[in-house]
């Protein structure tokens, strides 16, 4: 009766891992959500830590998105790295088509943002032994995503 009890518990928290592995990711807020070819889209975010190195950590953002159907001579893909200052700050990035490489596909973007959070390891010092590194694995998470419409 004792191994049922221990089996089931097994169970049950295997469940809530994949449960919480499964957890519906956020939306993020795009200004506009629809626009033309030319049109300067917003993305909005709250980023949960600041970006940069905190102790034997570091943080970054990385925001991408890309057209379902991309076609030449259009933005087939979008690349950022937002910077946050502060933990819980709000994050806008600006995605101005001219500077992106010219104009949007028309149809809908689908992109997302993730916080990447590895190791931080210290540059060694001219003449000294390298310090020991942090050794653990850097983890990807999803902030959220979006979705904005081109005319």
């Amino acid at each position: 009766m004792a191994c049922l009890a221990a089996f089931l518990a097994l169970v049950a928290t295997a469940g809530g891992a994949v449960a919480a592995t499964q957890a519906k990711v956020p939306r993020l807020r795009v200004t506009p959500a629809r626009g033309g070819v030319h049109t300067t889209f917003a993305v909005h975010f709250t980023a949960p830590d600041p970006s940069g190195v905190q102790g034997a950590r570091q943080v970054s953002y990385e925001l991408s998105a890309a057209p379902r159907r991309s076609r030449r001579g259009c933005i087939e893909s979008v690349s950022a790295r937002p910077v946050a200052q502060r933990a819980g700050q709000a994050v806008v990035v600006r995605l101005v088509p001219r500077r992106l490489g010219g104009r949007w596909c028309s149809g809908t973007y689908s992109g997302e943002v993730d916080e990447i959070v590895g190791p931080y390891c210290a540059p060694p010092q001219a003449g000294q032994v390298p310090a020991p590194c942090p050794e653990f694995a850097t983890v990807l998470r999803r902030i959220g995503t979006f979705r904005f419409n081109v005319r």
